[in-house]
């Protein structure tokens, strides 16, 4: 019996079987980013529920029903090619989804096993050469067809993300520009700047770290799950007192975006007293003759991202600098991610970045305290 597939936008949408054993129509069902979740099944006895997939966060098969050799999907995760075992080929890589890492080397990338950032929720990687949002990985799957000429589609699909996140930018320089003719949008926008890297992505970075935990897969596995509680109870806690904060954050910045200052004082008088304390910081670097390469410099960790006060050039090399006011510690996920930064690097983001945009570095962190 041979299967000969339906193929529609780059995407399989049935599979006919003819033989002399059987004819059968196999029909697929996928999430938003392309897994395949369900089957159906055609025959002379009509149309019957096929197979069921439940998928983690980063690809693992967890859960099958009725996988049977007429309602089984060869295709699974992100659509891809479901091979042995939890692995899933991806063109140009083999991506293990129990591990959540590839098992060969990005030639390119300093996070060389890393799968997709550590946003699979939001990101795919229908090549095994880059992380791209969904939209775009499914124009990529397409113009990967065959293994011919990959190189140059490769390139033209960096191309083309560079070309959107360029656009992203001018949009972005765009609203900064109309903004400041507003009297009063410098300071709502620093406010909701500051909202952004001090609350929503520390809340989104804790959720990535729950959904991504870094383990060492030799461990004993009652020690895992023992290491597993330690850090949901850990994770747990930071999440509950971010979003505790960021209603007075949030109506603090309405309010100055709307002349008045409703709310939110104590977040207020911190906000005040972090920003003082980094030009205390700004002006000591400058005292040592150390280069501030940039301010408020996102990085992108396998743990998600990472918002530093400075990046500045010692005669060592690059280095990042926290700034802690008073009692201020750095947060478990900080430390994380610094950890990772000072080992295996990040990816620097965004226009602060300057000309280290886009590029990964190994970066330690020193932490400056002011009373």
């Amino acid at each position: 019996d041979v299967d000969n597939h339906v193929i529609f936008a780059a995407t399989r949408i049935a599979s006919v079987r003819s033989g002399a054993s059987t004819n059968r129509v196999l029909y697929y069902y996928r999430t938003r980013l392309g897994s395949v979740v369900a089957t159906t099944t055609r025959t002379a006895a009509g149309t019957q529920v096929g197979a069921r997939y439940r998928y983690s966060p980063y690809g693992k098969l967890e859960a099958k029903e009725n996988d049977t050799p007429d309602s089984r999907s060869e295709l699974g995760y992100t659509d891809a090619l479901s091979l042995t075992g939890d692995l899933v080929y991806l063109k140009a890589r083999v991506y293990d989804a129990g591990l959540k890492r590839f098992i060969q080397a990005d030639s390119v990338d300093r996070l060389r096993y890393a799968y997709v950032w550590g946003d699979p929720a939001n990101l795919s990687d229908p090549t095994g050469l880059m992380a791209i949002d969904f939209g775009l990985a499914k124009m990529v799957a397409g113009s990967f067809g065959s293994r011919e000429g990959e190189s140059a589609r490769a390139t033209e699909a960096q191309q083309a993300l560079a070309a959107r996140e360029d656009q992203n930018q001018s949009l972005e320089t765009q609203a900064k520009m109309e903004q400041a003719d507003q009297s009063n949008s410098g300071l709502a926008q620093e406010i909701a700047n500051w909202f952004g890297t001090t609350f929503i992505q520390p809340i989104a970075d804790l959720g990535a770290r729950l959904a991504s935990p870094r383990v060492d897969a030799a461990q004993d596995p009652a020690s895992l799950v023992t290491q597993g509680n330690a850090r949901a109870a850990e994770v747990g806690a930071e999440l509950a007192q971010k979003t505790a904060e960021v209603a007075d954050v949030a109506a603090l910045a309405s309010g100055v975006a709307g002349g008045v200052v409703k709310v939110g004082t104590n977040v207020a008088a911190n906000y005040a007293k972090g920003k003082a304390a980094e030009k205390v910081v700004e002006r000591a670097l400058a005292a040592e003759g150390v280069e501030v390469v940039g301010k408020q410099v996102t990085a992108v960790t396998s743990f998600g991202r990472r918002v530093w006060d400075f990046v500045v050039r010692k005669a060592e090399g690059l280095m990042a600098v926290e700034v802690k006011s008073g009692g201020a510690q750095r947060t478990a996920g900080q430390v994380v991610k610094d950890a990772e930064a000072a080992s295996t690097g990040a990816r620097l983001v965004g226009e602060n970045a300057g000309r280290l945009r886009n590029s990964t570095q190994v970066i330690e962190t020193e932490v400056r305290r002011v009373p």
